[in-house]
C-alpha cells in the first residue's frame, strides 16, 4: 500500500476494521468486514447491522473501552456480556491479509480511538481514493461512509456515459 495517510495509520491498533463496501440498493450498503481476530470475514447487509458488528468487536477485544453500557429493554444473557480483557481473544490475520482486501464500491480502513459518552471517536480513510477523515460520533462515521458512496456513484455514472 503507498500513500502518506496509510502510513499515517496506527495498522498494528487492535481495533483495526476494514469495511469492503460491495453493493448499494435501496440507500442500504452491502459487504465484508476484516478484523485481525477472524480469519473470514464478517458480512453485513446494512449499516445499522455493521454498526452493531464493530461494536460487538470491540465489545470483545476490550478495545477501546466503553465508558458506558448500553441499555435495553430485556436483560443480556451471559454469551452477550462483553468480554473480560483477561480473555482477549488472539489475532488470527496479519497486517496485509487485513488491509489487503478491497469493496467493489469502496473500502474505508477505520479505526475507532474512544468509545465515551455512547459514541465512537476516531478516524476513517477511504483507500481508493487515500482520503482520511477524522470522526466525532457515529453520526459523522455515517456522513464519511455517505460522501464516499455518493463519491462512487457519481465515478460509476461518468464511466457509463
Amino acid at each position: 500500500m503507498s500513500g502518506k495517510n496509510i502510513a499515517s495509520m496506527n495498522l498494528s491498533s487492535p481495533n483495526l476494521v476494514n469495511v469492503c463496501i460491495d453493493t448499494l440498493e435501496n440507500g442500504e450498503i452491502r459487504g465484508r468486514m476484516y478484523h485481525y481476530y477472524g480469519e473470514q470475514p464478517v458480512r453485513f447487509e446494512s449499516i445499522l447491522q455493521l454498526l452493531k458488528q464493530m461494536e460487538a468487536l470491540f465489545d470483545g477485544i476490550a478495545f477501546p473501552q466503553a465508558s458506558t453500557r448500553s441499555r435495553s429493554f430485556r436483560k443480556q444473557s451471559a454469551a452477550e456480556v462483553p468480554y473480560n480483557i483477561e480473555k482477549r481473544p488472539e489475532r488470527r490475520t496479519d497486517e496485509e491479509q487485513l488491509t489487503g482486501q478491497r469493496g467493489r464500491l469502496a473500502t474505508l480502513l477505520i479505526q475507532v480511538g474512544y468509545r465515551q459518552n455512547s459514541t465512537w471517536e476516531g478516524e476513517a480513510l477511504w483507500l481508493e481514493q487515500n482520503e482520511k477523515k477524522e470522526f466525532r460520533n457515529e453520526l459523522e462515521l455515517l456522513q464519511l461512509l455517505e460522501l464516499a458512496l455518493q463519491k462512487c456513484k457519481i465515478q460509476v455514472n461518468e464511466v457509463k456515459k
